[in-house]
């Protein structure tokens, strides 16, 4: 099937024939009135869009049939879906751009070579389009507004070539991308367009001007003074805190992760999500690293990874914030954005690993290298504990020998002075006895004395009166005088005897307590003396598991051993339970 335009004679209406190919699909598709019979896979558009549709069509090799020639020659000038009769020297907007195209198409009769930035690029390819139309820029320094800009076009087979090419270069295009591509330049009849069509794509520009942005940001970074502050920072010794910045659950995410976990080591890895690509990757990055700004106390290291992707990829981290942001850091920065052999700017200015494994690697071996110094300190702080051991170790045992021969001596002597006490303290009692009750006896004979001439002495007063009163008034005196006497001497009966009875009491309780005082009646009584290598023991404490002891009783003597108390409970809980 060749390309065709012809006229249906039944219907009146154009109709356009050819081979399948996208681009010639997109622009009969926006002739007016078009419309598609998949029977004679023709379009067909109405008559009255002739004009039209030879300015849209031509340039791309379509033939125009005899009969539609000579119908456009007989065609009269009074149908209807003509437009009306100009005035003498006026052009149609139609006629113009015609003009003005084919003027363009003598002026660049063959493609051309044309550097710019892209624009609008990536909304054209989210419309799934298969013709992609976007706009040149031109910039008299980056970052600044375009000086100028011209629309482009990208047909469908000339769009697979240019991706494929892209594919095996490693370039992925976006807005902002610098091009220097092969165009076509045209006017788009229809819509007045100025437009350039392209054709083919040099990708060694791309990486070139990649390349050369990365160096101018390293260059401002550098005048700044700042480039290399992050990567001076060291690595701490130990960096087991992990603040990890990349596309949660992504593969670079998953190998990182993977790599820590089977290092056997207790890595703490706290993932923030990031986009790692798109126009909204430095936002995303920055956003990320500023997390981590105001953390700085609780991470060891932050780490920026990024599994595989096109070497254009790497220009999302090229930016003047990044690199700011990164350089003045607090915390050390690993970076490991999955690629071998191009570089992005926090290679430069971080750490640089080349891979989310790689990067992983870098913590496990500092860490490695930090066990081993403390296996080697600890190797050296175990041979100098056991010299340091071996040496206390004799001295213990020396010390030790002059304490068992001291308190052998030291128990011997407690010995011999507690066998004096108990030979002395009978004697003594015996004799504190007898001065006791020699007292008390003499008390006695004093106050039997004392009443007797107390006695008498009334007596002979009462003789006196009796011989100096008459009978009668003796008798009553001496009747009254008798009752005192005997009342006096009851009253002194009485008070001898109670005093009597308490000296007897307090000598009971002397002796009591002399009795008490008694080593011998103190065994008597059931109790023991337990006399361990220091001595009387008078509390467990005294005692070490498994020492000898002595126990004397109002028997004899006997010995035993300290057995451990958590031993006695397990066999106290045994017999409870047999009880039971």
């Amino acid at each position: 099937m060749s390309r065709l335009i012809d006229l249906d004679p039944q219907t009146r209406r154009i109709a356009i024939s050819f081979p399948y190919r996208a681009e010639l699909v997109d622009l009969v598709r926006a002739l007016p009135g078009r419309s598609y019979d998949k029977t004679s896979r023709t379009w067909y558009v109405p008559l009255q869009h002739l004009d039209h549709v030879l300015e849209r069509l031509e340039g791309h090799r379509f033939r125009v049939s005899t009969r539609l020639r000579e119908h456009k020659k007989e065609l009269p000038e009074t149908e209807a879906e003509l437009p009306a009769r100009l005035p003498a020297n006026t052009w149609s907007v139609s006629r113009l751009n015609r003009e003005a195209r084919q003027a363009l198409l003598r002026r660049f009769p063959d493609p051309v070579w044309i550097v710019g930035e892209l624009e609008s690029y990536e909304r054209s390819l989210r419309s799934r389009h298969k013709a992609l139309f976007f706009e040149l820029l031109e910039r008299p320094v980056a970052g600044e507004d375009p000086v100028a800009k011209v629309s482009a076009v990208l047909f469908g087979r000339e769009r697979q070539e240019i991706e494929a090419t892209l594919r095996r270069e490693g370039i992925e295009l976006r807005d902002g991308s610098a091009v220097r591509v092969l165009a076509r330049v045209d006017l788009y009849g229809q819509g007045g367009r100025f437009q350039v069509i392209l054709q083919d794509l040099d990708p060694t520009y791309t990486v070139g001007e990649i390349a050369r942005n990365r160096e101018r940001v390293f260059a401002v970074l550098k005048k700044a003074g700042i480039h290399d502050r992050n990567l001076r920072r060291s690595l701490p010794v130990c960096p087991l805190r992990v603040g990890l910045i990349t596309s949660v659950g992504s593969d670079g995410y998953n190998d990182f992760v993977h790599q820590l976990q089977s290092s056997g080591f207790g890595f703490q890895v706290v993932a923030h999500h990031a986009r790692v690509q798109g126009e909204r990757a430095e936002g995303s990055v920055l956003k990320a690293l500023r997390y981590f700004r105001r953390r700085a106390d609780e991470f060891d290291a932050v780490v920026v990874i990024r599994g595989g992707g096109s070497r254009s990829d790497l220009s999302f981290f090229d930016t003047e914030a990044i690199g700011q942001e990164v350089c003045t850091h607090p915390v050390k920065l690993v970076c490991g954005v999955g690629h071998q052999q191009d570089r992005c700017l926090l290679d430069l200015i971080g750490e640089s690993t080349k891979t989310p494994t790689a990067a992983a690697e870098l913590l496990i071996r500092t860490v490695e290298e930090f066990r081993g110094s403390v296996e080697e300190a600890g190797r050296a702080i175990v041979n100098g504990s056991r010299r340091t051991l071996k040496d206390t170790r004799h001295g213990l045992f020396a010390t030790g020998n002059r304490l068992h021969r001291g308190a052998d001596a030291g128990l011997k002597r407690a010995r011999r002075e507690q066998e004096r006490v108990a030979a002395t303290l009978p004697r003594l009692v015996e004799r504190a006895m007898v001065a006791r009750r020699r007292a008390v006896d003499e008390a006695e004979a004093r106050m039997h004395r004392g009443s007797a001439r107390s006695v008498e002495n009334a007596r002979r007063s009462l003789q006196v009166v009796e011989r100096s009163l008459s009978l009668p008034r003796l008798q009553r005196d001496r009747q009254r005088e008798r009752q005192e006497i005997r009342e006096i001497s009851g009253r002194l009966e009485r008070g001898v005897r109670r005093s009597l009875e308490r000296a007897s009491a307090y000598l009971d309780g002397v002796d009591k307590q002399v009795r008490s005082l008694d080593p011998a009646s103190t065994l008597a009584r059931g109790f023991a003396i337990v006399t361990g290598p220091d001595g009387v023991v008078r509390g467990p404490e005294e005692l070490g598991v498994g020492e000898v002891f002595e126990v004397q009783v109002t028997g004899g003597r006997f010995r035993g051993r300290r057995v451990d108390d958590q031993v006695d409970d397990q066999v106290d809980d045994q017999e409870s339970r047999e009880e039971e």
